[in-house]
C-alpha cells in the first residue's frame, strides 16, 4: 500500500511563479488548495479521503454545481407560482355633500389548474344613489363562480404551462450538469492526488538511492586507498552517485511543482 505523501509548504505565492494566464481543471485543483497548506506548519500529512472531503466541501467547481442545481429549483419555483391561487378584492366608494353616488365591493377567487382550466368565483355587492344600472345586484349581494377554458390557442398548452414544462426540463438539466461537475472535479482531484503521491513516493526511493550510492562510493574509495580496488571503480562508483543525485534533483523540482501549482515536470 502506497503511504499518504507528506506535503511541503512553501511560503512563495502563487502568484509570482505562475505566468501563464489559462489553467486547466488539475491546475486550478493545486491552486485551490496551496492557501490551505500555507498557513498550516512547515509539514503536514494528508490523507486522500480528507483531500477529496475538502474538494467535496470548499472547492468552486463543487460550489457551482450546488449554485446550478438551487438556480434549477428556483426556475421551477417561480414556473409553479403561476398556479397559485388568486385572491383579489375591489372597493370603489364615491359621496358628495352626504348623498353616496356608488358603493360598489368586488371579491373574488381565481384558482389555475394545470389541465387549462381556470376556476373562479367571485362575490359582488353594490349599492348608491347613481349607481351604474349594470352594477345592479341583489341587497344582499351576488355570488358567482365558474370555470374557463381557452377553445382557440393555448388549449393544448398555453403560455402558463410551457413555462412550467421548460422550469422542469431545465432542473432536469441542471441535475445532470450538477453530476457531470462533480464526476469531472472528483476525477481530477483523484489523479492529481495519485500523481502527487507518485512524485512523493518517487522522491523517497530517489534519496534512499543517493545514501546507498554514497555509502558504495565511500567504500570503493576506503578499498582503492588500501589497493584491494582499481581507480578506475572509483571512477565508476562516483559516476552513478552523480547520476543518483541527478535523479534526486529532478524528482525534488517535480515534487516542488506539485506543492506549488506550477508547471507540472514529469516524474523520473
Amino acid at each position: 500500500m502506497v503511504s499518504q505523501p507528506i506535503i511541503i509548504l512553501r511560503k512563495k505565492k502563487i502568484s509570482q511563479i505562475r505566468q501563464k494566464n489559462e489553467k486547466s481543471d488539475t491546475d486550478f485543483i493545486v491552486d485551490f488548495f496551496v492557501p490551505f497548506f500555507s498557513k498550516a506548519q512547515d509539514t503536514l500529512r494528508l490523507g486522500f479521503e480528507e483531500y477529496m472531503e475538502w474538494v467535496r466541501l470548499y472547492h468552486p467547481v463543487s460550489a457551482q454545481a450546488d449554485l446550478n442545481l438551487r438556480l434549477g429549483q428556483m426556475e421551477l419555483r417561480q414556473a409553479r407560482g403561476a398556479f397559485d391561487p388568486l385572491i383579489y378584492g375591489n372597493l370603489d366608494r364615491k359621496e358628495f355633500k352626504e348623498t353616496t353616488y356608488y358603493n360598489k365591493r368586488d371579491l373574488g377567487m381565481k384558482i389555475p389548474t394545470g389541465m387549462g382550466v381556470e376556476l373562479n368565483g367571485n362575490f359582488e355587492q353594490n349599492a348608491g344613489t347613481y349607481l351604474n344600472p349594470e352594477g345592479t345586484v341583489p341587497s344582499a349581494g351576488l355570488l358567482s363562480a365558474g370555470a374557463s377554458v381557452n377553445l382557440g390557442q393555448g388549449l393544448i398548452l398555453d403560455e402558463r404551462r410551457a413555462a412550467l414544462r421548460q422550469a422542469q426540463i431545465f432542473q432536469e438539466s441542471s441535475e445532470v450538469e450538477r453530476i457531470r461537475l462533480l464526476n469531472q472535479l472528483n476525477l481530477d482531484a483523484t489523479d492529481m492526488y495519485w500523481r502527487w503521491a507518485l512524485a512523493f513516493e518517487n522522491l523517497k526511493v530517489l534519496q534512499e538511492g543517493v545514501e546507498l550510492a554514497s555509502s558504495r562510493f565511500n567504500y570503493v574509495k576506503s578499498s582503492f586507498e588500501q589497493g584491494d580496488l582499481a581507480a578506475i571503480d572509483t571512477v565508476e562508483a562516483f559516476s552513478q552517485l552523480l547520476n543518483r543525485q541527478y535523479r534526486l534533483q529532478s524528482a525534488e523540482n517535480t515534487f516542488f511543482c506539485y506543492n506549488t501549482g506550477t508547471e507540472y515536470l514529469p516524474v523520473g
